[in-house]
């Protein structure tokens, strides 16, 4: 069996507005908000996969960062997208894959889910990963 080569420490090229907007046009609604949150607040794969329903509104991060969610266009997003679980507990990103489906993603699915919609804009280079995303000022 082959196995992948990995590159030690590649460097990384960071994702331009214009990028993530296309991305954002390209995904579908978990996807979006995933893309939403990673460039307006910096979430992180870990972050976005350890994100629970109770936790919208106040959220404190590893680092020590707070978000709050206003009436706004994330907090509609996460609305839109919880549906019927807004009142249960549990994590808000739930898996669409016929192996696990509905159960919590774990931070290598995020990032995947993020290179497979880089993928869809035609960047496929191990230079641009999740962590490319950066908040957008």
């Amino acid at each position: 069996m082959k196995y992948p080569v990995r590159i030690m420490n590649p460097k990384r090229d960071l994702l331009s507005r214009q990028k993530i907007i296309d991305i954002f046009k390209m995904a579908n609604q978990r996807d979006r908000l995933i893309i939403l949150l990673m460039s307006k607040y910096g979430m992180r794969c870990r972050e976005i996969a350890r994100f629970n329903i109770e936790d919208i509104g106040y959220l404190e991060i590893y680092t020590p960062r707070k978000i709050i969610f206003p009436d706004s266009l994330e907090m509609v997003m996460l609305d839109n997208y919880l549906g019927g679980r807004r009142k249960q507990k549990g994590p808000v990103f739930l898996s669409e894959s016929k192996f696990n489906k509905g159960q919590r993603l774990s931070s290598d699915a995020v990032s995947r889910i993020i290179k497979r919609n880089l993928r869809k804009i035609n960047i496929d280079t191990p230079r641009i990963t999740s962590q490319s995303i950066l908040p957008i000022q």
